[in-house]
């Protein structure tokens, strides 16, 4: 009798929340966490740690890495980066007003969920531009990792673009939710990725940090 293949599992969080919650950041943006957003990666971390992974890999950029590290931590394990997983390219739009860019940054998604995957704004990256650096380099860690579970912490764009390439329509792409360190779940079966979510931590972990 052969023995059964295990499911490899890729968890993608995204990171907690940035010390500049109230503006867009790109890749062009190494902002860091905030107080709240160093305590929602210190909580998750035990929650991360129960699915045992393997691996623990982060985006390059300040505030993916700071959300890694307590998690790598709780594992025992340290953290891999992997530039590749960097946050979308937003032009003009980094470190803009959220209540200002708004409009431009949803006309856009607007145009992906419709399939046109290569519209974007001035200086922003495209759904098809994303999704052509991101699944290589998932697939380089699902293949180093085969059979078996690695968390990976990157954003909140790339993981709405991985997680509708893979396994969801294109037509979900806004309804995937990025709240600071949800867990994206995706297993690689016979039949190809499934997708599952989940909070990585309880609203309870966080009541003596300020919202």
């Amino acid at each position: 009798m052969s023995k059964t293949h295990s499911a490899t599992r890729l968890i993608l969080l995204r990171h907690g929340e940035t010390s500049r919650p109230e503006l867009f950041h790109g890749s062009e943006s190494d902002v860091g966490l905030s107080a709240r957003g160093l305590a929602q990666a210190e909580a998750a971390s035990k929650r991360i740690a129960a699915e045992h992974p393997a691996a623990i890999y982060s985006s390059a950029l300040l505030r993916a890495r700071l959300t890694a590290e307590p998690c790598a931590r709780a594992c025992g394990l340290e953290v891999e980066l992997e530039p590749d997983l960097r946050e979308r390219a937003m032009g003009a739009l980094s470190g803009a007003a959220r209540v200002d860019a708004q409009p431009l940054y949803d006309a856009a998604i607007e145009h992906w969920r419709r399939g046109d995957i290569d519209h974007t704004h001035p200086g922003g990256e495209s759904y098809r531009a994303i999704r052509d650096r991101a699944l290589p380099a998932l697939a380089r860690i699902a293949a180093k990792y085969d059979g078996r579970t690695v968390a990976i912490v990157a954003h909140g764009v790339l993981i709405r673009v991985v997680a509708t390439s893979l396994a969801l329509p294109l037509d979900d792409f806004d309804r995937v939710a990025i709240d600071h360190l949800r867990a994206h779940d995706l297993r690689r079966e016979s039949v190809g990725w499934s997708y599952a979510s989940w909070p990585a931590y309880s609203p309870h972990d966080l009541t003596s940090v300020p919202s």
